[in-house]
């Protein structure tokens, strides 16, 4: 969770940093995976969350609004980003420094 919005129904019980692991027992993995689990939430159920927060998980149950865009559409009112992990097979070092380069001659 990168934002939770002023007087949504997640103020107070989702934070930026959260992490959602699951929605209503449906392991959620991404934005878009978000997206299409809440496609099937109508508008001010409340929506069973799993979540990771400074390294522990928990459980929430979080009420949703309909959103400003679409009123058939249920929302918790917060911005998500993706988190990316590189899983690198190998060290990677790198050395920032200036280089002149010079052009044609």
């Amino acid at each position: 969770i990168a934002q939770v919005m002023p007087e949504s129904p997640a103020e107070g019980q989702l934070k930026p940093g959260d992490q959602l692991l699951a929605i209503d027992g449906h392991p959620v993995r991404s934005a878009a995976e978000l997206t299409a689990r809440m496609g099937e939430v109508n508008p001010g159920a409340e929506v069973a969350v799993k979540l990771k927060r400074d390294g522990n998980t928990t459980d929430a149950a979080v009420k949703t609004m309909a959103s400003a865009d679409d009123p058939k559409r249920a929302v918790f009112g917060i911005q998500v980003e993706d988190r990316v992990q590189a899983d690198l097979p190998k060290k990677v070092d790198f050395r920032s420094y200036l280089v002149y380069q010079g052009g044609p001659s």
